[in-house]
């Protein structure tokens, strides 16, 4: 431990950068909450205000409190947040085919996850958290108001890149890298900072898979040292998700890419391609993993 501190320079213990992170974090949330409440108030135009809403929540949630936390901790921010590096071309092709192969084993997930029920008497539970699942999905169609192109590439910029960019940040870059210095086993830092990442998207009918993307990202970074690999396949998925859904209220008809492997139980087609996803997904990380080294 002694030794990754020293390589990074730390001017404070790990746990110390944690509570400052957490602390920062709270104090940009409960600030940013204000702000937002002011801001849509205040505006006619909704899709405009939801817009600006989560560009202030990237900037000043996420990615100002990773910033101010790698500052404080060591004069190497940079490599702290393993920013500092490019990505290696090889590594960084694998890691996005590695992406679209796993889709349909996540679609398969996907579906798992949002079919689950509670028991009937937590049905008042039940609804509220479906509630706030409409409340997500209603909040990517205030974004996409129109079908228009320059809305698209304004969704893709705000949902899929600045997100990506500012998630990683805070969670795989911030996070992640301060579990891992402390005494914590790696992989349970992997996992418990994609624990977390799913858990403050407040989605209980999404959280399985979002978890697993998440400790996907932090994989990626843990092996390639490299923060800018996860943020690139992160906003790649983000942006994926955001043209099909521009395709689907242009055209008025489902994409499709949210449907591969989701219905495994009704179609052999679904579970052939969930077998495949499976066994290349597979091949891919451990390519990954591999040549990282």
């Amino acid at each position: 431990m002694i030794k990754k501190h020293n390589a990074l320079n730390t001017t404070i213990s790990p746990a110390m950068g944690l509570g400052l992170l957490a602390c920062i974090f709270i104090l940009a949330s409960v600030i940013t909450s204000v702000i937002v409440t002011l801001l849509t108030s205040r505006m006619s135009n909704a899709g405009a205000a939801v817009r600006i809403s989560i560009v202030l929540q990237d900037i000043l949630i996420f990615i100002l409190p990773a910033v101010a936390t790698a500052v404080v901790m060591t004069r190497l921010p940079a490599r702290f947040l393993s920013i500092d590096i490019p990505p290696r071309w090889r590594l960084l092709l694998l890691a996005v085919i590695s992406l679209f192969a796993a889709f349909p084993l996540l679609n398969c997930i996907v579906a798992w996850n949002e079919g689950i029920h509670l028991p009937a008497q937590y049905a008042d539970i039940e609804a509220s958290l479906r509630e706030l699942e409409n409340s997500a999905a209603g909040t990517l169609d205030g974004i996409m108001s129109t079908t228009s192109v320059p809305t698209l590439i304004l969704s893709i910029l705000i949902v899929g890149m600045l997100a990506g960019l500012s998630e990683e940040l805070f969670f795989r870059g911030a996070l992640q890298k301060l579990m891992t210095l402390t005494r914590i086993n790696p992989h349970v830092a992997i996992w418990l900072t994609a624990f977390i990442f799913s858990a403050v998207h407040f989605q209980f009918f999404g959280f399985v898979p979002r978890m697993i993307l998440g400790a996907y990202f932090g994989y990626l970074v843990w092996w390639t040292r490299c923060l800018w690999i996860p943020v690139i396949v992160h906003a790649l998925n983000n942006s994926t998700v955001v043209v099909s859904k521009w395709i689907e209220a242009r055209s008025g008809h489902d994409c499709g890419i949210d449907t591969i492997g989701a219905d495994l139980t009704g179609s052999a087609t679904s579970a052939a391609a969930v077998a495949v996803s499976i066994v290349l997904t597979a091949y891919l990380l451990y390519t990954i993993k591999r040549e990282s080294k």
